[in-house]
């Protein structure tokens, strides 16, 4: 007779899935993501959008000046315009230039925050689509960029700056 030893169970766990609402011009993002119990604890969400999908907040001039307004600076689209009638007397490119400054859109296409790691992400487009800029018969639609904030690799919360 053979006596096999207890396998081992698996201990239970819980999982607690949680979203955040934001605000951010005007608009609401939904980030949907878990939160940590574990030491460090904290939260991880995500927003994440294709192109065409993500959440328009309007032209690039109206949300400098809303931005500008909430810290406290005016008189940014009067800037802005200024620009880009100087950018229109450039030669062969400047009315594209300055037609670019004034009805490219912003998308935001990703949003991250991730506490118990301390990284924050954030991922725009420039839309073009009201204006694209065309060469050789080729649009420009728009350009994305992704931006990730993280944790120098030598510092820790506990311990600072880990020296070389």
């Amino acid at each position: 007779m053979t006596i096999n030893p207890p396998t081992p169970s698996t201990p239970a766990t819980t999982t607690l899935d949680g979203s955040v609402v934001l605000n951010i011009l005007g608009q609401n993002f939904t980030l949907e993501g878990t939160l940590v119990g574990t030491p460090p604890g904290g939260l991880n969400v995500e927003y994440h959008k294709d192109f065409q999908d993500a959440i328009n907040l309007g032209p690039l001039s109206v949300i400098a000046e809303q931005m500008a307004t909430a810290f406290g600076f005016g008189g940014v689209t009067g800037d802005i315009n200024t620009a880009a009638k100087t950018l229109s007397t450039i030669p062969v490119i400047g009315p594209e230039i300055s037609s670019l400054l004034l009805t490219t859109g912003v998308r935001i296409t990703d949003l991250v925050i991730n506490t118990p790691a301390s990284t924050y992400e954030i991922g725009f487009a420039l839309d073009f689509s009201l204006s694209p800029l065309t060469v050789f018969g080729i649009e420009l639609i728009a350009v994305g960029l992704k931006v990730t904030s993280s944790p120098n690799a030598n510092t820790t919360p506990e311990t600072g700056p880990t020296p070389p």
